[in-house]
């Protein structure tokens, strides 16, 4: 991942970490990607991949930890069944004009019928699937790649909550 140092620099970043607070059981050959979970990124950052029961699923790395004790993905339970081997993509956006560090999620993953299908969450409760006339339909196994804005504590680099981002990245 590429962030910006306090010199204003861009500067890779990596953190190998695998004490998840419990098993994550993802399943076989299913995609993962890693996002922050808040404007002002602190302590931790989360996953979302498929279960091994087949469950579209996120995970907070430290979730036990108090400063993530109000992140949106501790409210409301995503649960939706998406086939084996799906590609996913995700990006976060901060909640416009929003005080308490809370972001909005978008899911994209690839149906069995090769639809590119959207799950989010933009308040307390996970929203669809619903698929986007733009996104179209695509091979089976087409890879997902999605962007999100760089939160990275040491410098003091959040997510800017002042416009809405979502507006730009997804039709109505």
């Amino acid at each position: 991942m590429l962030g910006q140092n306090t010199s204003n620099l861009s500067t890779p970043w990596w953190v190998n970490d695998t004490d998840w607070n419990g098993n994550v059981m993802a399943s076989k050959w299913g995609g993962v990607v890693a996002l922050p979970i808040a404007q002002q990124y602190v302590d931790a950052g989360g996953i979302v991949y498929r279960s091994s029961e087949g469950m579209l699923s996120v995970k907070i790395h430290d979730e036990s930890d108090l400063s993530n004790e109000g992140v949106a993905w501790m409210k409301g339970a995503l649960s939706k069944e998406i086939p084996a081997n799906a590609p996913i993509g995700a990006f976060t956006v901060s909640r416009p004009y929003d005080d308490n560090d809370q972001i909005n999620t978008y899911i994209l993953y690839q149906g069995g019928d090769g639809s590119i299908q959207v799950v989010w969450q933009d308040d307390d409760t996970w929203k669809g699937p619903e698929t986007y006339d733009a996104l179209g339909s695509a091979d089976n196994g087409t890879y997902i790649a999605c962007l999100t804005p760089g939160a990275y504590d040491k410098a003091s680099i959040g997510i800017v909550k002042k416009k809405r981002h979502e507006q730009m990245l997804l039709p109505n």
